[in-house]
């Protein structure tokens, strides 16, 4: 999207805008976007800088927890909320491994990251195939068909999907316009606690990204887990595991 004129692309929101007003345009764009996000041009833009500081950390582990709170919280810096509400989050695409593949087939870790980052402002992205376990490496690989015989397609990653979108769901006006708080971030126990704050309300997700089982004080209702072991005031919580909780 880059490659084409700003006056191009304002005109083309101006022509959008008239025929209906709640189009979603999208630009990929590899690079800072501000001159492109300040309401006159695009909605949002594919938002790898932020999606692969997540997958930096949780999947790839380039880099320690601290930095890849400092990314996200710098991309969030760079946009008003507006805009940031619409960002486009996706893991992996037709240009990229896909996310399966790039946890090494583990199922558990994919579940983690994907939890994360339904979680987080912006718009959740699902690749096609990425829910019931479709693998593939770069580019052909990653565009393989679509695997439609139910017989072969991994039905708890499937329901695991469906209970994620649907607390995305049910939870959107916190998720959407929500702020977002940092309450515990560990490099040395792995622990990450984040929440999304709206109008009274917490939601609360904790992941266990370390190597050891870790205990978690529980929040209201649990929305969502894997991995856990739940008691009455708090939950073991095993490495890879995580709970989305309502206060």
């Amino acid at each position: 999207a880059n490659e084409v004129d700003h006056v191009f692309w304002k005109r083309f929101r101006q022509t959008c805008d008239a025929a209906k007003k709640d189009f979603y345009i999208l630009g990929e764009i590899w690079h800072s976007s501000q001159s492109w996000l300040q309401g006159d041009e695009f909605h949002a833009v594919m938002n790898y800088a932020y999606t692969d500081a997540i997958l930096d950390y949780f999947v790839k582990k380039r880099i320690p927890v601290t930095k890849m709170m400092a990314e996200i919280n710098n991309q969030m810096m760079l946009y008003r909320d507006q805009t940031n509400q619409m960002q486009f989050n996706i893991l992996d695409s037709h240009d990229t491994p896909r996310l399966l593949t790039e946890t090494k087939e583990d199922k558990d870790l994919a579940k983690q990251v994907q939890a994360f980052t339904y979680i987080q402002p912006g718009v959740p992205c699902l690749y096609y195939g990425d829910e019931i376990g479709l693998t593939g490496g770069m580019d052909p690989d990653c565009r393989k068909c679509m695997v439609w015989e139910k017989e072969k397609q991994d039905q708890d990653l499937l329901k695991f999907t469906q209970d994620l979108i649907a607390v995305r769901r049910k939870e959107q006006k916190i998720l959407s316009e929500g702020s977002t708080h940092w309450v515990q971030v560990s490099e040395v126990s792995g622990v990450i606690i984040y929440e999304r704050l709206y109008g009274g309300n917490v939601l609360r997700g904790a992941f266990n990204t370390g190597i050891y089982p870790a205990t978690i004080e529980l929040v209201g209702e649990t929305l969502l887990d894997n991995l856990a072991t739940l008691g009455e005031q708090t939950a073991n919580l095993q490495p890879k595991g995580f709970i989305l909780m309502k206060g």
